[in-house]
């Protein structure tokens, strides 16, 4: 089955949104609108989706919280070095990195199961596309290219 370009770009944006969180007001906006349009959500579907974002909007704010107190304590650990509290930092962090990747999947998974067939062939095509494209980002061509030259710091 050969999916439209203009299907996968739309699924690309949609798993980055996904991935990096999008306000529940978002949804209801142009690009809402078209992810609707384009994989053609119920009303059933769409307050589902609705719902589960705005679940995971309310994770965010509590894991920001979390990150930026990891980061606290790798400042304080510049200034009072030690290898105990540098692995409990570390630890610390694996594990904060762990939940979110679960809390990520398992967004992803939510609204998998509320999509019928046809929408789960296109929104795995979609995360297909993104894995591929990994790293690949707006400067990727020019690295891929043989990079640029390094800008001279020289005074």
């Amino acid at each position: 089955m050969k999916i439209k370009q203009p299907v996968i770009q739309l699924l690309s944006v949609l798993s980055l949104l996904l991935i990096f969180g999008m306000n529940a007001n978002a949804f209801e906006g142009k690009m809402g609108k078209r992810f609707v349009k384009e994989l053609d959500l119920t009303p059933a579907q769409q307050k589902k989706v609705e719902s589960i974002k705005q679940s995971q909007m309310d994770n965010r704010a509590e894991n920001k919280e979390k990150f930026k107190a990891l980061k606290k304590k790798k400042r304080e650990l510049l200034a009072n070095y030690s290898d105990s509290k540098a692995k409990e930092i570390a630890e610390e962090s694996s594990k904060l990195h762990k939940e979110k990747m679960i809390k990520r999947l398992k967004t992803q998974n939510e609204i998998y199961q509320i999509l019928d067939d046809r929408q789960k062939i296109l929104y795995q095509a979609m995360l297909e596309k993104k894995s591929n494209h990994k790293g690949k980002g707006k400067h990727g061509k020019r690295h891929e290219k043989g990079g640029h030259k390094p800008k001279n710091h020289s005074h």
